[in-house]
């Protein structure tokens, strides 16, 4: 039986949306010669050596994936196959929080200890830009005072790039159907398995937050508490459309 290879697929991982299990799954279908993986502590001295490479050395990589992956579009070849996962604003930040605090090598840990940042401290610290409107200002590459200077057509803009750049935008409430439409647009012939990697068991879940937090965390993240609620009512209505 011969099997056609897996697509060429280009991965934004945005950080706390599952992306180190779903990278863990795309790497075992290509071979690792076919595969450029940014490096997560300097992302943007990956995406410089990409963009020192030859346009036949760039064209070689059939997988491409890692926070900041989306920078590199305009050098990747025209028939790469788009995908990302995004999550509950709030859930992300909270995720985020507790990851910080149980990893010592974390450049936000020192920070977070010795100032004894709550989590609501956290979420309005402006210590990383991975904390206010991330995916607004990720996928446009502005400054969230930029996005927020106008914030309908920054939330506007965002949507209009994500549908135009990525065939599959899951959510991380949905990763199994994501990831099973991922498998069938890329070809990819490993069966995806959720192990679930990275997790931190001791934070407190969403749910478990108070609504003043909640509040704050929503607040400081507006444009992608609307941006993220777009998608999923997108998805949604194709959930509605192939059930009917």
């Amino acid at each position: 039986m011969i099997f056609r290879k897996a697509e060429p697929l280009l991965f934004e991982h945005v950080p706390k949306c599952a992306g180190t299990s779903v990278s863990h799954y795309l790497k075992q279908n290509y071979n690792a010669e076919e595969i450029f993986e940014l490096n997560g502590g300097r992302p943007s001295e990956s995406i410089a050596a990409f963009q020192r490479y030859s346009e036949a050395d760039r064209t070689r990589f059939r997988l491409i994936l890692g926070h900041g992956a989306h920078q590199l579009w305009s050098l990747v070849s025209p028939l790469t196959i788009g995908m990302t996962i995004l999550r509950n604003p709030v859930d992300r930040i909270v995720s985020h929080y507790y990851f910080v605090l149980a990893s010592p090598k974390h450049y936000l840990h020192e920070q977070v200890v010795t100032r004894r940042m709550s989590l609501s401290d956290y979420a309005t610290s402006g210590i990383s830009g991975e904390l206010r409107n991330n995916y607004v200002c990720r996928f446009l590459q502005i400054t969230p005072e930029e996005a927020e200077r106008e914030p309908d057509s920054s939330v506007e803009n965002a949507y209009s790039r994500l549908k135009a750049q990525y065939a599959v935008i899951g959510i991380l409430e949905q990763l199994n159907q994501t990831m099973n439409t991922v498998r069938r647009i890329a070809r990819l012939r490993g069966r995806w398995k959720n192990e679930q990697r990275n997790v931190n068991k001791r934070r407190r879940l969403k749910d478990e937050i108070t609504s003043d937090e909640r509040t704050v965390i929503s607040e400081i993240n507006a444009l992608d508490v609307r941006l993220y609620e777009r998608i999923a009512a997108d998805l949604e209505h194709q959930s509605l459309q192939l059930g009917s």
